[in-house]
């Protein structure tokens, strides 16, 4: 049953051609952290986050996590076995300013979370089995690609990619405040969707 938490830059994480590998074989684990943690990654990197078995809990405060990868770089979150629960919140002030204590506001104060990709990258989340739970506050999640780049950019032609696949289980999607763009579809239990935007090359974003 082990915890992990840090700010920014932990639980498998990769930063400029870096590497983060983070395996745990068992337990009822929690995973906590800021930015880039959990399988995000930046700038080629390359992380894998494997958790096998446990009712397992990941919380992010911010962006680009749990299987969210950015500019050029591949991220992996996979959750095997358990009833988890994943979230992605911060407490707020009455502006909307990040609050260290518990206000009884949440909001989302980033994006590309869970299986999620960003300039010609690739991010996946795979969760398998169990009765698992996500509360989420941004619709740059599960499943959403953007490949950033216009026509005459060398980038646009390049792919991005992202997944986000539950399997098995009565799931639950608590997304109070998800603001989806007019044919977006909501991410709710045994239902497919595709999330990617523009500016880019919609023909190569992959969601």
């Amino acid at each position: 049953n082990d915890h992990y938490e840090c700010g920014v830059f932990g639980q498998a994480t990769g930063y400029w051609y870096g590497t983060g590998i983070l395996h745990d074989k068992s337990g009822n684990d929690h995973y906590e952290g800021s930015f880039f943690v959990q399988s995000g990654t930046a700038h080629m990197g390359l992380t894998m986050l494997y958790d096998e078995e446990g009712d397992d809990s990941y919380h992010v405060w911010k962006a680009i996590s749990q299987g969210g990868a950015h500019d050029y770089s591949v991220s992996f979150l996979i959750d095997k076995a358990g009833n988890d629960r994943i979230s992605s919140w911060s407490w707020v002030n009455e502006k909307g300013e990040q609050s260290v204590e518990d206000t009884g506001k949440k909001a989302c104060l980033g994006g590309t979370m869970t299986g999620a990709a960003i300039n010609n990258s690739f991010g996946i989340f795979i969760n398998i089995g169990g009765d698992d739970t996500y509360e989420f506050y941004t619709k740059d999640s599960f499943g959403w690609c953007l490949q950033n780049a216009e026509y005459n950019n060398g980038r646009y032609d390049m792919f991005n990619a992202a997944m986000f696949i539950d399997i098995g289980g009565n799931d639950i999607y608590d997304i109070p405040q998800m603001e989806l763009p007019e044919g977006w579809g909501a991410p709710r239990n045994n239902s497919t969707w595709k999330r990617y935007t523009t500016p880019g090359n919609p023909k190569m974003s992959f969601s």
